[in-house]
């Protein structure tokens, strides 16, 4: 489900796809596995 929502995390450029969606799950509580990142 497409949600909208925004907010901002701290990563360093060395960070994994793993670590950006652990960051996201502490501060959102939405499960890594349920979690699809879009960017461009």
């Amino acid at each position: 489900m497409l949600r909208g929502d925004v907010f901002s995390v701290e990563i360093e450029s060395a960070d994994s796809w793993e670590t950006l969606k652990d960051k996201i799950c502490e501060k959102t509580g939405w499960p890594p596995d349920q979690q699809q990142l879009i960017h461009g």
